[in-house]
């Protein structure tokens, strides 16, 4: 929010071209993952990123994050969806010039791609888990047959010692 900010502030407010910073703030776009926008000192949208919800010309200074950037702070946010599958979380930045308040930078971003990233690890760590539980299976049955095989020796030798015989073949193994 703090870069998006400054970039207006030097793009726009300096003399340069409304047109080329919202160029510039739709590239950010697919590395970033957030929605960005800029607010005029009372509220309203002057750039937007999104594609699908352009909110152009609209004021949202009564949302409690962006009436605190308008009041020179930052203002932060975070709201679930009502279905509750994703958290959404807002930040808003006053945009100084001196000491006048001359933007507000807003950005706002949902968890799905965090989301993503736990789900993809909790496979991940189911697979590890079936993975070392087969291993161990494996391990625990050679240990398990190398040690019987040695045990039904001794049980062989000690039936021949009781029945009156050697223990012979007891050291071969």
């Amino acid at each position: 929010a703090f870069i998006v900010g400054e970039q207006y502030r030097v793009m726009v407010l300096q003399g340069g071209e409304a047109e080329a910073f919202g160029s510039l703030l739709r590239s950010y776009l697919p590395w970033a993952q957030v929605r960005m926008r800029i607010l005029s000192p009372d509220g309203q949208v002057l750039h937007d990123t999104s594609e699908r919800d352009p909110t152009i010309g609209r004021d949202i200074s009564d949302r409690p994050e962006v009436r605190r950037a308008l009041g020179g702070h930052y203002g932060a946010r975070a709201r679930l969806t009502e279905d509750r599958e994703f958290m959404y979380y807002y930040v808003a930045l006053p945009v100084r010039e001196g000491d006048a308040l001359v933007a507000v930078s807003y950005v706002s971003r949902n968890t799905g791609p965090i989301m993503q990233a736990i789900l993809a690890m909790a496979a991940n760590q189911r697979a590890a888990t079936w993975l070392a539980l087969g291993a161990s299976v494996v391990v625990a049955s050679v240990l398990a047959l190398t040690i019987t095989r040695r045990l039904r020796r001794v049980s062989r030798a000690a039936r021949r010692v009781a029945r009156g015989g050697s223990p012979a073949g007891l050291d071969a193994g």
